[in-house]
């Protein structure tokens, strides 16, 4: 294919308040989108089934909460007998007909926030964790967004836990997406009532996985900011390449769920041709 200088764009100068916010608000849809109804069909990849259908995973050892292992299939993973509950905690909510969620107001809530506590979640990155670098107050975590005309439901782990229950959660993209990984994670596994039986492997910075055991849950993110392929040539110069997917992407099949971002890394400057 042909190669064309990849024209820049404009300067974009992001605040980090606007990247937090923009981060806190996609989770809180995606999360008020999952709770409110049941997952009941596996998404189908069918653009994706020339590509190898095995995808990195981790395997359980005994007693270990963070560990790192080798590569697995996905069948052993599955093969992992879950601790079944049959108590599923009901939505709590108050929303009917229609509600624009994005239309609303920061509020104080000193009560039901934070919804986890930062430390008990040591895989936690030091750029989101503001008790790590320092910070003395808390008041930070006890605001929450609040729709106008309607109100959400407050988060339940647990109950996100059991509708995701035998499902794979795939999350691909930049930073931002990271960060809501790391976010949902830790929710997640502050959820979790036994926690040898929650596992976490952070120590790759293009593949992070989480996995609670006892729900046949896993929640997976992928570290891909142009969602294509991006390849570093021998004279060290980068190309994207449009029309195909990154290599990571076989890795994606069989995913029941799956979120993509992208967006800041297209405003980037530099020798790199699409």
């Amino acid at each position: 294919m042909d190669h064309h200088p990849l024209k820049p764009s404009s300067p974009v100068k992001l605040q980090w308040f606007v990247c937090a916010l923009a981060s806190f608000l996609g989770f809180l849809f995606f999360s008020y989108a999952l709770l409110s109804a049941n997952i009941r069909n596996s998404a189908t990849l069918p653009s994706f089934q020339h590509l190898v259908s095995n995808h990195a995973a981790i395997s359980p050892v005994a007693e270990v909460e963070y560990y790192y292992s080798s590569v697995v299939t996905n069948k052993e993973i599955r093969a992992l007998a879950p601790v079944y509950n049959a108590a599923v905690v009901p939505l709590s909510s108050s929303v009917e007909g229609e509600c624009d969620v994005f239309d609303g107001e920061w509020v104080y809530d000193e009560e039901a926030y934070p919804l986890y506590a930062a430390r008990q979640c040591a895989f936690l990155s030091g750029q989101v964790n503001c008790r790590r670098n320092g910070r003395p107050d808390s008041d930070y975590e006890h605001w929450r967004w609040k729709p106008k005309g309607c109100e959400l439901p407050r988060y339940g782990g647990r109950e996100m836990l059991e509708r995701w229950r035998g499902k794979r959660v795939v999350i691909v993209g930049d930073s931002l997406n990271r960060n809501m990984w790391e976010s949902l994670a830790c929710m997640l596994y502050s959820s979790v009532q036994h926690k040898s039986r929650a596992y976490v492997n952070v120590k790759s910075h293009e593949h992070k996985m989480f996995r609670a055991m006892d729900y046949d849950c896993t929640v997976e993110f992928y570290w891909s900011p142009f969602l294509v392929k991006l390849e570093q040539r021998k004279d060290h110069s980068k190309v994207l390449n449009l029309d195909e997917l990154p290599d990571t992407a076989r890795r994606w099949i069989g995913a029941d769920v799956m979120v993509f971002n992208s967006g800041h890394w297209w405003t980037h400057r530099g020798k790199m041709r699409a």
